[in-house]
């Protein structure tokens, strides 16, 4: 999705919103797309009136499973994990093989880096539904953060094999290719990643990471400059740009380019700020 996706979607709920003030998923539905445009106040007043709503809900006797769906997504968009988990278990303890809730608990342990209990959700997904490439690919990525290669790679391939086309898969592989220095094979499978989906910034990023790690600098920069340009309030490309800058002895630019992010990047501007100060110094070192 897009900025303009979310743009629309935020509108599309502002309607029905205003037609109906007490529609719980419109307010869902739109917290989450301003948590995706990284409009932090929005999104968490959105998920405090859901919270709001559906505490009432459950206080007059309704223990529908969808009410604590929504609470529990809310509480995910608030980024209180443990309490959307214990909404999440609510709903499994009477459908425990319901795929969408699930994913949704997978998620929020993920959140919390509890990669154990992730890993047995999505494991239970695939229990469900031995075709769920989402399952797949997802696990993959939890071993990966583990450091589980092997493990990782294995749920890739697999998910490959159900869907050729999968852009998650070939981003997990090139992922795991990177991890082992295999930057060749890594750049390859980012290069797939994007002939399958060319808006795909996850693989430009870690792209230009490769390209970093090979020692392509320029070419680090060409790929983390989409990211920056289509999603500015993401600040992982921003310091990988700026060290390929640093790494150029272009200090000064690798300087500015962490500035032009503090607009955007309001939850990481101290560490923003820290990494600048860092390459100020470099800067004023080489100057004497």
């Amino acid at each position: 999705m897009f900025r303009r996706d979310y743009d629309n979607a935020i509108a599309d709920m502002g309607e029905v919103i205003r037609m109906n003030p007490v529609h719980v998923i419109a307010y869902v539905d739109r917290g989450a797309a301003y948590k995706l445009k990284r409009d932090q106040e929005r999104s968490l007043a959105d998920s405090k009136k859901v919270i709001e709503l559906t505490n009432e809900q459950i206080a007059s006797g309704n223990g529908a499973a969808w009410i604590y769906v929504a609470r529990g997504t809310a509480f995910m968009n608030s980024d209180l994990y443990q309490s959307a988990i214990n909404d999440f278990t609510e709903v499994l303890r009477k459908t425990p093989d319901d795929l969408v809730v699930l994913k949704f608990r997978a998620n929020a342990y993920q959140g919390l880096d509890d990669y154990d209990r992730a890993i047995a959700d999505y494991s239970s997904m695939i229990k469900v539904d031995a075709q769920n490439t989402y399952a797949y690919n997802n696990r993959g990525f939890v071993h990966g953060v583990q450091g589980k290669l092997n493990e990782a790679l294995a749920d890739f391939d697999f998910a490959l094999r159900l869907d050729l086309t999968s852009d998650d898969a070939r981003l997990g592989r090139g992922n795991v290719y990177k991890e082992r220095h295999n930057f060749e094979l890594a750049i390859a499978e980012y290069n797939e990643a994007l002939r399958l989906n060319p808006d795909k910034l996850l693989a430009y990023f870690n792209r230009g990471d490769a390209y970093l790690k090979k020692g392509e600098l320029d070419r680090a920069i060409s790929d983390l400059d989409v990211p920056i340009k289509r999603d500015p309030g993401w600040h992982p490309p921003y310091l990988i740009r700026a060290e390929a800058l640093a790494r150029k002895r272009q200090y000064e630019l690798a300087f500015a380019t962490l500035i032009s992010s503090l607009p955007w990047c309001r939850m990481s501007q101290t560490v923003m700020l820290l990494v600048a100060l860092s390459i100020w110094r470099k800067a004023s070192v080489r100057r004497r």
